[in-house]
């Protein structure tokens, strides 16, 4: 009778509640994805959110259900069956073409039921414990999927290499099925990275007791989170709720073994990516639909997980960056408070020391008096004595209790004072992040109220703090804030984050064109030039924008996707605003995987050298070459365009910079040698380069190194340089054409300034931009700038290459116009050495 009740509920529910899709087509196929978990659970969220991100770019056109077995929160028979009654009702008449599975429960409702209602419909899982691979792997029967490598061990072995006196791990986790196989598995990770440490299981305790436990674990333990969705009682409960509970009641670290933890109050740990997981799960549902079997398709048992750092935590627990594994991932970067205001607080609770133990005191010889009133009655001989006494003592006590009241006065003037310098930047007088995290933040939490978050950063800040110094630097912030102070209105908030960067919050805003409207007041307060020490400041900003909800409900999360799309923007030319989109999810994640390749690249010589020859147009003879880098990762050629600007951004440019004109000379001296030439080699310097300090010794240092003579090395710059620090650029390139190095402007023409270049820097060569070169077949008034260009350089003495000539007739017209050199694809392309001995025409020794 109750199943009979249950089905026409399912009927009527279906009636009311059309199924969640995605697509409304299904020109490529059906999906139904099965979720072991409810929505909202973060970790199912996650996987959906690769699977969705997954099927989006591959373009195909699909209709996709989604359904939630909820089995967190109700792991009964009950909800088993009427899941079951759900499905068959809904999907009874669909042509399914995947059945795709999140985690343990769902790939096993769907295999257990597939004969009466997945009929011969291939099924993808993800989020599946790896434990059970060879069984899954050994009978893969129409099905595929991806693995879930749980690895406490690295987690563990981490924590073990932070504190190497770790002694005990209390393990946090649920007694559901999956909860006490991760239990079981932690331990014996334990044990395998070392035998002597002891494992406290917490899986039988309710949450009070593991909060006192944790609150007294002993010095030289960790807490190790797993999945505790399952109090004792077998309440659901919010996993990251719970984790912050864990966390603010510890004694010690908290590690955990997903992502989601992150930002809760855990340290961190071998992290499981859950949009990872459906990712992948996704592609392999991709190739089930574009003909591959499902048989055919291997189950995937690799590693997705990434070993993440809070850094807020890792403050908590006073630990650096240097004692984290390698390659670790640290996010969220909050302001010590503390060492900020350090003085202020020791000063104010050394006052509330002294306040206390005086009324203590006071306290004490009150019962002193009362005791000694209480004397005197019983003692009438003794009254007179004891009168003038307490009239004394009366007199006292009203000094010093007009003394407390002026403490109390003082006391309550430094609270009003401590919570001004807790709440306002000291530059600026503008709010700053701590009031940013500890007031907006809530009122953000509170009120679940739309809002947008603009994430300022000034451009090129650093080099007013270079040529001007940091005063004028100070002065343009407070300059700038009293410009920014005046667009603001009633509930708009303006927050000083640091350094150049500010934060405007606009609450209770929905409407996109009123956001983008006030991002363009924002911009235009930089029309104006700022007038500083006599000194007219021209400078810019780039503005990155989150919205809430759409882009996150809290202001951590908003402050991440805001700062994402500001540095897109910056990146795209600087000067503008951008709006957030999970797109710039996956750059940041590509910038991430390429950043991490770097190391690896040079450890096996992925990088390489090729060389492009520069031929005089009139005796046809080769002259040099220049050297252009080239990257080869795993069989695929990363372009130059991809990858220097991230070397640039974080440093690596020095190292990559110095192995490319090391490697360049060796060639070079070594052709020479063997061909008894002069060719003179050209090789690209990063304004990163320039800009260190051991920049000229490190050139000088691989000529001499190398054997190769000065004049045979040319440096090719671009006009991007002068723009950052002009008169220290322009000392070092000095320096380096002292020791006859020649100096060459790269692409020129393309900037507004060239001639002062040209004038104030040491340059012996031009190269004349690829734009013209394409443009010389077009009309004459670009062959006029051509032949201006051409003509400029040798009345000021220097030699002009003409770059990027590919046509016969370009080469007839820059002979006619004298060009001295030509480099480009009609003569050859760039090439390896061995390539480059073979086409000069003699065998390489």
């Amino acid at each position: 009778m109750r199943r009979i009740w249950w089905s026409f509920l399912l009927v009527l529910g279906m009636v009311l509640l059309a199924p969640t899709t995605v697509h409304a087509t299904q020109d490529d196929g059906t999906i139904l994805v099965l979720n072991s978990y409810h929505q909202g659970f973060s970790w199912t969220d996650e996987e959906m959110k690769g699977i969705l991100q997954e099927i989006d770019e591959s373009g195909l056109e699909l209709e996709i259900f989604i359904e939630y077995l909820d089995w967190k929160k109700f792991p009964t028979d009950w909800n088993l069956q009427g899941f079951r009654d759900l499905i068959e009702q809904k999907y009874y008449n669909s042509n399914l073409d995947i059945i795709l599975c999140t985690d343990d429960s769902a790939f096993t409702f769907a295999r257990e039921n597939r004969d009466e209602l997945f009929k011969g419909v291939p099924i993808v899982f993800c989020g599946v414990d790896g434990l059970d691979y060879e069984e899954l792997s050994s009978n893969q029967d129409n099905y595929t999927g991806v693995m879930q490598i749980m690895n406490p061990y690295g987690t563990i072995q981490a924590a073990k290499a932070i504190d190497p006196d770790l002694q005990t791990i209390y393990v946090v986790y649920d007694n559901t099925g999956s909860g006490q196989a991760i239990g079981e598995l932690c331990a014996r990770s334990a044990k395998q990275v070392s035998a002597n440490l002891e494992v406290v299981l917490l899986n039988d305790l309710g949450t009070d007791v593991i909060y006192d436990t944790v609150s007294k674990a002993k010095e030289h333990s960790i807490v190790l989170m797993t999945n505790y969705v399952l109090s004792d009682n077998w309440t659901y409960m919010s996993q990251e709720r719970f984790c912050e509970q864990v966390a603010m009641r510890s004694a010690v670290p908290v590690y955990h073994l997903y992502q989601f933890g992150l930002g809760h109050g855990m340290l961190g740990g071998d992290l499981i990516l859950g949009s990872i997981q459906g990712e992948k799960a996704a592609s392999q549902a991709i190739r089930i639909l574009r003909g591959e079997g499902a048989n055919q398709i291997p189950i995937l048992n690799e590693d997705t997980n990434q070993m993440m750092f809070d850094f807020t935590t890792m403050q908590k627990f006073g630990l650096s960056r240097d004692e984290l594994p390698e390659n670790s991932v640290v996010i969220n970067s909050p302001i010590d408070f503390f060492q900020m205001y350090k003085g202020q607080i020791i000063s104010a609770i050394v006052v509330f020391i002294l306040l206390l133990a005086f009324t203590i005191s006071l306290l004490f010889y009150i019962r002193k008096i009362r005791s000694m009133q209480k004397t005197l009655k019983e003692n009438h001989e003794e009254l007179t004595a004891l009168y003038e006494e307490i009239t004394a003592s009366e007199e006292e006590m009203r000094a010093q209790y007009e003394e407390i009241i002026d403490a109390h006065e003082l006391l309550e003037i430094s609270n009003h004072k401590l919570v001004q310098l807790t709440e306002h930047d000291t530059l600026t007088g503008l709010y700053n992040r701590y009031y940013l995290y500890e007031v907006i933040d809530n009122l953000l939490r509170e009120s679940q109220d739309p809002g947008a978050l603009y994430f300022l950063d000034l451009d090129n800040f650093k080099y007013v703090n270079d040529t001007l110094g940091h005063s004028v630097g100070d002065i343009l912030l407070q300059n700038l804030s009293t410009r920014m102070n005046g667009i603001l209105e009633a509930e708009i908030h303006l927050v000083r984050l640091g350094g150049d960067e500010f934060v405007f919050f606009y609450p209770s805003v929905s409407d996109k064109i009123l956001i983008e409207n006030f991002a363009k007041k924002i911009l235009a307060i930089f029309e104006e030039p700022f007038l500083i020490e006599e000194n007219n400041l021209i400078i810019s900003a780039s503005v990155g924008i989150a919205i809430s909800p759409q882009n996150g409900n809290t202001m951590e999360l908003l402050l991440k996707n805001a700062d994402m799309a500001m540095y897109y923007i910056k990146n795209k030319g600087k000067n503008g605003y951008y709006f957030f989109d999970d797109s710039l999810d996956l750059m940041m994640w590509e910038r991430v995987s390429i950043e991490r390749k770097f190391k690896k690249a040079m450890e096996e010589n992925e990088f390489y050298v090729v060389y492009q020859p520069q031929i005089c147009p009139v005796s046809g003879e080769v002259e040099g070459f220049e050297a252009l880098l080239r990257w080869r990762s795993d069989g695929v050629l990363i372009p130059p365009l991809k990858f220097i600007q991230i070397a640039e951004e974080n440093g690596f440019i020095i190292q990559l910079g110095e192995w490319v004109l090391r490697q360049a000379c060796k060639d070079i001296v070594k052709l020479n040698k063997e061909r008894n030439t002069n060719y003179r080699i050209s090789v690209n310097v990063s304004v990163i380069q320039l800009l260190q300090s051991d920049f000229v010794q490190t050139v000088l240092g691989v000529v001499q190194e190398t054997g190769l003579s000065p004049e045979q090395l040319i440096l090719e710059v671009t006009e991007s340089v002068f723009m950052e620090s002009a008169e220290y650029i322009a000392e070092q390139l000095k320096r380096l054409r002292n020791e006859k190095i020649g100096i060459a402007l790269d692409d020129f023409g393309t900037g507004y300034s060239s001639l002062a270049y040209l004038k104030d820097f040491p340059i012996t060569i031009i190269k004349v931009d690829k734009i013209f070169i394409d443009s010389i077949l077009g009309t004459q008034s670009i062959h006029n700038i051509t032949d201006t260009i051409i003509n400029l350089g040798h009345e000021l003495h220097l030699k002009v290459v003409a770059e990027g000539v590919e046509e016969k007739e370009q080469v007839s017209f820059l002979l006619n116009s004298q060009c001295d050199l030509i480099q480009g694809f009609f003569y050859a392309k760039p090439m390896v050495m061995e390539d480059l001995v073979k086409w000069l025409g003699y065998p390489m020794k």
